[in-house]
């Protein structure tokens, strides 16, 4: 290297080949069937949206419980808890049990029905199945764009 000639640019990927952000055809931004792009992001963002939710309507049923404060407190901190768990083991893409594909799919299929049923319970119906259903959409968008799940 000369003075004054700056650093040499890493040899290979570009930036956005090393940082995933490249679609299958080698091209950033190939939208919603590449695996980069701002469909992809925009369906992780909404995925990301409904794992918060998901523990939001645990809580939610755990301290709307008929029962004295002690246990709705228990209910309302353990049930997120209990599903964060559950998650972060088998679900997350960091999971410390790595699942094959299908049950891992299984695994999270469980957690947000479960979640669904606990909005039902709460006599929110409509709010239960409407996570449900949003989830599988998004899933089936992201599965049929061949991000992994």
């Amino acid at each position: 290297m000369t003075a004054g000639s700056g650093p040499v640019p890493p040899r290979g990927r570009s930036g956005e080949e090393r940082a995933g952000f490249v679609g299958a055809g080698g091209r950033s931004g190939e939208g919603w069937s590449g695996s980069g792009g701002p469909g992809r992001a925009a369906l992780l963002v909404v995925i990301f949206l409904l794992e918060l939710a998901l523990l939001a309507a645990a809580g939610f049923w755990g301290f709307t419980l008929d029962a004295g404060w002690p246990v709705r407190l228990l209910a309302g901190l353990g049930a997120p808890l209990i599903l964060a768990v559950v998650w972060g083991l088998f679900c997350s893409p960091r999971a410390t049990v790595p699942l094959p594909a299908p049950v891992k799919l299984g695994v999270q299929a469980a957690c947000f029905l479960t979640g669904g049923v606990l909005l039902t319970l709460t006599g929110h119906l409509l709010a239960g199945a409407a996570l449900v259903l949003l989830w599988s959409l998004t899933q089936t968008l992201l599965t049929s764009a061949k991000t992994p799940i």
